[in-house]
């Protein structure tokens, strides 16, 4: 049985290799299935991509919202009457 690697095009007749998407001439797995496959990784930097652009959306927004709060105090108002301000001030 002769396996050929997709990525490099190299032959091999291990029958392991095919089997287990492993390709000893570019020393990467091929398979689908293998942990540590450059897909599987991609995957992974993609979705920790989004959950950290997530995270700077809220971390913004909260940073406006204490920006606003400690205008509100600044003016001489009490934590609730601020709070109470820039909730009137949102609807």
């Amino acid at each position: 049985m002769a396996f050929t690697c997709p990525r490099c095009g190299r032959t091999s007749h291990n029958p392991n290799d095919e089997r287990e998407g492993y390709c000893g001439a570019c020393h990467d797995w091929t398979g689908d299935q293998q942990p540590g496959t450059n897909r599987q990784w991609r995957t992974v930097v993609k979705n920790m991509t989004k959950a950290i652009a997530h995270l700077e959306q809220e971390n913004n927004a909260l940073r406006a919202e204490n920006d606003r709060l400690r205008w509100a105090l600044g003016k001489g108002l009490t934590e609730s009457e601020a709070a109470d301000y820039l909730a009137k001030e949102g609807d």
